[in-house]
Order: structure tokens, then sequence, then C-alpha cells
């Protein structure tokens, strides 16, 4: 198990999950002994996490298991999740009013979340989020209007050209991923996932990003901005994701999914988008 980390922690780290830690000034109450921060797996990721915020992370999980700097013997399969998010099995009682397709758990039921029996009991290969349905200025919303609503859409079109010129989509697939309603949230970043598709399916993201990062640079300057290239392997993830499904699984996909949970304040709701949940 891998948590991705940039602050304190709203979920009870397990002893056997390795804490990712992104951010340099960031410790947890405890240091965990499972502690790894980014310089410790790559130059390459942590001189770029300004850019890529919690996706960082992932990259350095996948480095981590390539390199056998960790050991991963559960069944050939991996978990992660992030310092306030998680996939559950189950439906959360309290739904987000901000996120529709996910739940919320107030940080006074945080105490009582066991991460590790849901991997332990969870027996697919895959349990990744419910989709999100778009809704934007038209009645049917897209990933693409959606993303330009709240970001540079600049960002979104330099970014998949990229991926369009390494091979990772192809023009058809981009044309399909820019009118498509559906996303995963998280992709396969966030959820369960066998290793050898978890490796083979980050390389592809971190080609993308850091290839868009070393041509381009994101036109916006703010923090939420600046991490232009997170928002956007979002969107490849889940398309990438998708793929594999209906190539592989076909209408069993179903039996893969699970709802996104956030852990906020009590009495509070998720801001999407907020760099203080995991951005």
């Amino acid at each position: 198990m891998f948590c991705i980390g940039h602050t304190k922690l709203s979920i009870k780290l397990p002893e056997e999950a390795y804490l990712i830690r992104t951010c340099r000034g960031f410790l947890p109450d405890s240091v965990h002994r499972n502690l790894i921060s980014l310089d410790q797996v790559s130059d390459e990721i942590d001189y770029y996490y300004p850019f890529l915020g919690g996706t960082a992370g992932v990259f350095a999980v996948a480095d981590l298991i390539k390199n056998g700097m960790v050991s991963v013997n559960q069944l050939d399969r991996i978990m992660v999740f992030q310092q306030a998010k998680y996939v559950s099995p189950k439906v959360s009682s309290r739904q987000s009013k901000l996120y529709k397709s996910a739940g919320i758990l107030y940080q006074s039921e945080a105490d009582d979340l066991n991460i590790s029996e849901i991997f332990s009991e969870w027996n697919r290969d895959f349990l990744f989020s419910w989709p999100a349905y778009f809704k934007g200025r038209t009645d049917k919303g897209t990933i693409s209007e959606n993303y330009a609503i709240s970001h540079k859409f600049q960002d979104f079109l330099n970014f998949f050209s990229v991926a369009i010129d390494l091979g990772i989509v192809s023009p058809d697939d981009f044309i399909d991923l820019f009118n498509d309603n559906i996303l995963i949230p998280g992709g396969a970043c966030l959820g369960v996932f066998p290793v050898e598709f978890f490796i083979r399916h980050v390389n592809s993201l971190r080609l993308a990003a850091l290839g868009y990062l070393d041509r381009f640079r994101p036109t916006g300057h703010s923090r939420v901005q600046r991490i232009a290239a997170a928002y956007c392997v979002e969107r490849l993830s889940s398309h990438l994701l998708k793929m594999e499904m209906k190539k592989n699984y076909g209408a069993n996909e179903n039996e893969f999914f699970g709802e996104l949970v956030m852990v906020v304040p009590d009495g509070e709701d998720y801001i999407p988008g907020s760099t203080s949940n995991f951005r």
C-alpha cells in the first residue's frame, strides 16, 4: 500500500504502508517507518514536483516498484490512496453536494477507518472510482468543456498534442476523449491495481506529463493552474483505464467500481480542485 501526502494526514496510516512525501517541509505527526521523499526516488520527479503536485507521488510509486526499492508481494496488486482520499467498495452514507459522484467522511469518523481491511478483503484485480458524469454549459458537458471551465484550455491542448506525438493516444482516441462526458476520478492513480498494469500505465502518464513540461509551460501561474499537467494526467489516465477495461474486461468492468471517498473537517464538504485536499 502506498499513501501520497504533502500535508497532515487525514487517514490513519497502516504500519505496512509506504508514505510518499511529496513536499519536503511536510512531516507526519509521528515519523512513519516507511517514509520516502521524492528526492530519494528520482531527481527528475522531484524537479518537476511544483508542476505535478501529488501526481509526482504516483510516478514515484512506479519507480519504487520498478527499481526494487520496495517489496510488493500481496497477490501482485497494489493500493494507492492519498492523504485525504481513497476508493471504497462500499457506498458512503454521506454524499458530497459539490462532487456528486463522491462520498464524504468526516475527520472525527476517519479514526475508525481501516485501509488495510479494504485492501485485504477486496479480492478482485481492480478497484477504482465510480465515474463522474459531466454537465457543462450545454446539457451534456464533456471532459474538454469541463476542463476549460476551471482551467486554461491551451494547457489541455498542449498536453494532448504531446500525448498524440508520443503515440500514447491516437488522433481518433483524442477525439473520443475530447467529446467524452465520463471521467473516472483519479483514473488508475487511486485505488487497487495489478502491479504490471500499474507500472505500464503510469509509464505512459509520465511520458506525456514530462514531455508536455519539457516542451511547454503551464499558461497560468496560480497554485492550481500551475499543476495543469496533473489535471490532464487524470483525464488521460481515466481514458486509458476505460480502454483497458473495454479491451480486456468488457461488461465485467462494473465489478471493479467503488466510491471515491474524501475525508473533510466535520460539517464541511469537499471543494473540487482545492490544493488543501491533495494537489
